[in-house]
């Protein structure tokens, strides 16, 4: 199980972030969240499909604020989340850009400072 776990969500996450130029801890926990809540390949709101309609800007910061903004549009929809659940969790991630906390270094710190919020 953890095997499958790892090729389809992780190992294909990372491999997203490298094949772009990006190696940050935020953008490779931005696409296993993505991958995690609404698959890895497959339909229109999955890693594959809101990669694909994110841009090509080899700025990582660049990159990634186009993502977040892909993502909201679609991530409270169908089976994905619990709405706002999915547009709080994609705000996080994108405070966090903004932050400039992309290495996650003392994560628990920068999680707790961006989350306002409760799971509903």
């Amino acid at each position: 199980m953890w095997r499958t776990f790892y090729n389809v969500y992780i190992k294909y996450s990372v491999q997203q972030a490298k094949q772009r130029g990006f190696s940050s801890a935020l953008t490779i926990g931005s696409f296993v969240d993505t991958a995690l809540n609404q698959g890895a390949s497959g339909d229109s709101g999955s890693l594959e499909s809101v990669l694909s309609r994110s841009g090509n800007s080899t700025d990582e910061k660049t990159f990634m604020t186009n993502f977040y903004a892909k993502r909201t549009l679609i991530v409270d929809t169908n089976q994905y989340n619990q709405p706002p659940n999915g547009k709080n969790r994609v705000k996080q991630w994108s405070t966090l850009l903004s932050m400039g906390k992309t290495d996650l270094k003392d994560a628990d710190a920068a999680v707790i400072s961006v989350t306002n919020w409760t799971m509903k």
